[in-house]
């Protein structure tokens, strides 16, 4: 039992060292997630899964999460590769043409439909399978909002043991037919009346969600308190970009009315397609009920 202890000891402290380096958060929110990182640990030896999904609302801290895990299970002597969605975005000039094809909104990084989804499920495969030979991870840069060039991408240097990939939307199922047909905000009434732009986007969730259900073992959500703190962590993310393209919370609330749809629906069923659920409040900290299981959730008298 004290070596068990001990373990746990160790692994909350060097998550708590690594955070306070790598990491904006909040000391309360380091030290929430630093606590709750050796349950997480153990759920995903339980789970035996090599592979993980975690998906979560911008902001949430997924990929913080996502690249804790990668340098603790690493510490530990095992590989780990992380995959950013956000690092397959088509480029700028790419979305522009999707915009004069199909529908002007596509020109907005972000939904299902602006990523070179071919792209990632193919580095997936190779990761997976070893075949890393000359294997370059593309690189989004947020900052002027295009690819950087291929001699800027990530080079591979070993097959991983472990591989995580993290990105808002990944994991969750395409919505009903029915349920695209009332607009959830004004840009959707507005910018999207037949629902043209609305059915692209769902059909491209469907195929993330097909695809991906075929090769992760685990899907893990960060659950947001409400659509609020969806704006204000976005906005504040972008404020620590070195070039903000967002210059207020307005334009943040507007960057994010294309992907209020699929958040609120992943906010509404994630309990039925998430192995783990974890729950953000308002201060950023992730709390865990272990009495749930997997679907963790806040302690009893948290909103």
């Amino acid at each position: 039992m004290s070596s068990l202890t001990g373990q746990v000891s160790r692994t909350r402290a060097s998550a708590a060292q690594w955070l306070k380096a790598h990491s904006y958060m909040s000391k309360p929110a380091r030290d929430a997630l630093a606590q709750l990182t050796p349950a997480l640990l153990t759920e995903l030896a339980k789970s035996d899964a090599t592979t993980l999904a975690i998906a979560g609302p911008p902001g949430s801290g997924k990929s913080t999460l996502a690249r804790l895990l990668a340098h603790l299970l690493t510490a530990s002597g095992k590989t780990t590769t992380v995959l950013s969605l956000d690092d397959y975005y088509f480029s700028h000039s790419q979305r522009m043409q999707l915009a004069q094809d199909l529908h002007p909104l596509l020109q907005t990084r972000g939904v299902p439909g602006t990523h070179d989804w071919d792209a990632l499920l193919h580095d997936f495969d190779c990761l997976r399978t070893g075949q890393i030979h000359g294997l370059l991870l593309p690189v989004f840069n947020k900052s002027v909002d295009d690819v950087e060039p291929r001699s800027r991408w990530r080079p591979v240097e070993a097959g991983p043991d472990y591989l995580i990939v993290e990105g808002w939307c990944i994991g969750a199922p395409a919505q009903a037919g029915p349920e695209l047909e009332e607009a959830v905000n004004e840009l959707e009434s507005d910018e999207d009346p037949l629902t043209t732009w609305r059915q692209y986007v769902n059909r491209c969730l469907a195929l993330y969600y097909s695809s991906l259900r075929q090769r992760v073992g685990q899907f893990w959500y960060l659950s947001v308190p409400d659509w609020d703190c969806v704006i204000d962590w976005r906005w504040q993310q972008e404020q620590e970009l070195p070039r903000p393209l967002l210059a207020s919370r307005e334009e943040t609330r507007r960057f994010l009315a294309t992907f209020e749809r699929i958040i609120r629906h992943m906010q509404a069923t994630s309990r039925h397609w998430a192995d783990c659920r974890l729950e953000t409040d308002s201060s950023h900290c992730l709390h865990t009920d272990l009495h749930t299981g997997l679907h963790y959730g806040m302690p009893s008298g948290a909103t």
